[in-house]
């Protein structure tokens, strides 16, 4: 593995053989957004605006006892606040072409040892395309919560030297703000300023690009199977610990929700929370990474049986 500067960040080279001729490599170009950045500010300011102008609204006729109104009320207060502040950050990190996300995929792609793309010189490049702002709230008789989220959707393209795309996606990025939650008994409230915020948003983009173009070339497979675990040949930052994965068996085609219980570098082992046997999931084969908003990640860990 090869380590050096392209356009002034950090760039993963996959090293075979002796020869730079024999060397493939794979490096982080440009991450821009796709229309200027006053765009995305002023779109991101009207979403906010009329996402917690709805949420103080409802609150008004949607209160009872335990605090429904109340939770909307602070969570729009929170994102209120901070109004002016992520407006300022975006417009900041939209100048500097996303710093963040860069140097978390150089890092990222760094990380995956071995890892070697194959003959030729490939870039990854990277478009921001939207982002918004979401706000939800519930209410029952016993408790009221609120969330606001930030919403990033996110083009990629892997080129190669003459500059064709040999590979590309898409994705949303959903990366929680504020969170309010209220009770008969009890007050809870989370919030995060406008830095901390657009940090952790690049560094989560930064590894969702990472990891769909480092499995692209080098898919995510199972190395090792004791019948209760299985272990993965990629760990940690590209598989986080707690992260889901789905995994498929020789005697059934319904694939199986499996949650990552320990990583270290080059190597994460899995297992089912339902204690699902896993001797039928061949070494070798491919296992599909759920990203956190991904609906896989949200699938209930216990497997449907026939009733007697």
């Amino acid at each position: 593995m090869r380590i050096f500067l392209h356009h002034g960040i950090l760039v993963a080279a996959a090293m075979l053989g002796t020869t730079a001729a024999e060397a493939g490599s794979l490096s982080v170009g440009n991450f821009k957004a796709e229309e200027s950045c006053r765009f995305y500010v002023t779109e991101w300011e009207r979403e906010i605006a009329v996402a917690t102008g709805s949420s103080s609204a409802s609150s008004a006729v949607v209160a009872n006892p335990y605090g429904a109104a109340g939770a909307r009320r602070s969570s729009s207060q929170a994102s209120s606040a901070y109004l002016r502040e992520w407006g300022t950050e975006l417009n900041e990190i939209c100048s500097q072409n996303f710093p963040r996300i860069r140097s978390t995929m150089a890092s990222a792609l760094a990380s995956s040892g071995s890892f070697n793309p194959g003959d030729g010189t490939f870039t990854v490049n990277g478009f921001l395309t939207d982002i918004g702002y979401e706000s939800t709230s519930y209410g029952s008789a016993s408790v009221a919560e609120a969330n606001g989220y930030i919403l990033a959707s996110v083009t990629y393209q892997v080129k190669n030297a003459k500059g064709n795309v040999v590979y590309g996606g898409s994705f949303t990025k959903r990366f929680n703000t504020d969170t309010a939650v209220e009770t008969s008994r009890s007050t809870f409230q989370s919030s995060q300023s406008g830095r901390t915020v657009f940090s952790q948003l690049q560094e989560q983009i930064g590894f969702a690009v990472a990891r769909q173009v480092l499995f692209h070339f080098e898919p995510l497979r199972v190395t090792a199977n004791d019948g209760r675990s299985i272990a993965l040949n990629y760990g940690p930052p590209i598989i986080p610990m707690g992260a889901a994965v789905l995994v498929s068996g020789e005697r059934s085609i319904e694939p199986r929700r499996l949650t990552v219980i320990s990583a270290t570098p080059g190597r994460a082992i899995a297992q089912s929370r339902a204690f699902a046997n896993l001797s039928d999931v061949p070494v070798g084969s491919e296992v599909f990474f759920a990203e956190p908003e991904d609906e896989y990640s949200e699938t209930s860990t216990i497997p449907s049986v026939p009733l007697p």
